[in-house]
């Protein structure tokens, strides 16, 4: 009886922390923001900002997906300078990457326009990798969650990011607090359905940390 009232004490804090992210993520969908205000800051043109003012007329994650997935090269350079801006305030990042993630998420084609980009780049997903290091947990959840998708399907295999990334990913599976580890998992499990990162993984000499990882939350 005592190890059933931990388990369901355990799924109860889970959906507690699935409530607050989904809270999280409707308070930054709707909330206001003068991208007319900051367009200096963040390098916008006027037809940037009337684009991500379109954005900001969504009301929900699936026009949001519709929208990105339908014109996925409107958005590309708005969200590429508000994501390269940086000391700028945090609700406008969250903003553009909460609609990546969403739109990544249910469809291809903002995905795939996503992976194009990072074509003849030397340093694949900088940017992404950057956001990695901020205090904001949002920002860092919601960036790891998009580059493990960008790199799962990206056809070409990004060495240096994935061997960055997975070192990220095996520092977080060692922290004790269980946000990290949780959205370390999260990240794992887009990449690990390929075989060549599996075995990066193994090189990376990962799967102790992942065991002890799964174990933690499992036990």
């Amino acid at each position: 009886m005592a190890s059933l009232n931990a388990r369901l004490e355990e799924n109860k804090s889970d959906l507690q922390t699935l409530k607050m992210r989904l809270e999280q993520e409707e308070r930054i969908r709707t909330e206001a923001f003068e991208w007319d205000k900051y367009a200096r800051a963040y390098m916008l043109g006027q037809m940037e900002v009337a684009q991500l003012n379109r954005l900001d007329q969504c009301k929900s994650p699936a026009e949001v997906s519709d929208l990105l997935n339908s014109n996925p090269g409107d958005l590309l350079k708005a969200f590429q300078l508000v994501i390269g801006a940086s000391g700028q305030g945090a609700l406008a990042l969250q903003k553009v990457l909460l609609a990546i993630e969403t739109a990544i998420s249910n469809g291809s084609a903002f995905r795939d326009a996503l992976i194009d980009v990072e074509k003849n780049s030397p340093n694949a997903y900088l940017k992404f990798r950057t956001l990695l290091n901020r205090d904001d947990s949002f920002i860092v959840s919601s960036a790891s969650k998009i580059l493990s998708i960008l790199l799962r399907f990206d056809r070409v295999l990004r060495q240096d990011a994935v061997d960055s990334f997975l070192q990220w990913i095996i520092g977080e599976m060692r922290a004790t607090d269980a946000n990290r580890v949780s959205r370390a998992l999260t990240a794992l499990s887009n990449l690990v359905r390929r075989e060549d990162y599996q075995l990066a993984l193994y090189h990376q000499r990962g799967f102790e940390p992942l065991f002890q990882a799964l174990d933690a939350v499992y036990q």
